[in-house]
């Protein structure tokens, strides 16, 4: 599997602050993440080359409780989001324009914006059971003595999206396409299926 970071995926920089440790707020689970990117040209999609195929990456998912705040933690960073019952969504940055980027098959810079979407599954949900109605009443979270507890999820699924924009500028900005010299398109994204085990 290739492992090498899509840019402005750069898990380690993207606006990150530097994580505490152990990770803020409640710790859910430390997860195997792998995205793959998906397949067709489809309409918005970027056409040009530099992002891999698949990412594959460790972090740990934690919360506050009280206000809903969710993190990422991956190595150094921490990322912020938002969590709602089972389902979380994480912006970086997390408002305002993207992260400057510049990629080797674009003759200018470019903005991007990372956007995480994702669900914790109950174990029994998460295809590696050979008997799923072994535990038919698991759910993600579960209620014990009235309080969440995150003891049954067993993994993620949902999407990464790299939304790129190509401000506007007096040069004339190209990007290889198939080996063909391109105009860059005004804003493209690429996506990605993102699927997360617990570890």
């Amino acid at each position: 599997m290739r492992r090498a970071l899509l840019p402005a995926l750069l898990l380690a920089l993207l606006c990150a602050c530097e994580a505490a440790d152990p990770p803020p707020g409640e710790v859910i689970g430390g997860f195997r993440f792998e995205a793959t990117m998906e397949s067709g040209e489809g309409e918005g999609r970027c056409r040009f080359s530099g992002a891999p195929a698949q990412l594959a990456f460790e972090g740990v998912l934690s919360y506050e409780r009280d206000t809903g705040k969710l993190w990422l933690t991956t190595g150094e960073t921490s990322r912020e989001g938002r969590l709602e019952g089972s389902t979380f969504h994480i912006r970086t940055p997390a408002e305002g324009p993207g992260v400057g980027r510049r990629l080797s098959s674009c003759t200018c810079q470019m903005q991007m914006v990372e956007e995480i979407d994702g669900e914790l599954l109950a174990a029994k949900d998460c295809g590696d059971h050979d008997d799923a109605s072994a535990a038919p009443e698991q759910t993600c979270p579960e209620l014990v003595d009235g309080e969440e507890s995150w003891r049954n999820c067993g993994c993620v699924r949902g999407s990464l999206r790299e939304s790129v924009e190509f401000p506007a500028t007096d040069a004339v900005c190209t990007c290889d396409v198939g080996g063909q010299r391109q105009p860059a398109p005004e804003r493209c994204v690429f996506e990605y299926r993102l699927e997360g085990t617990l570890m």
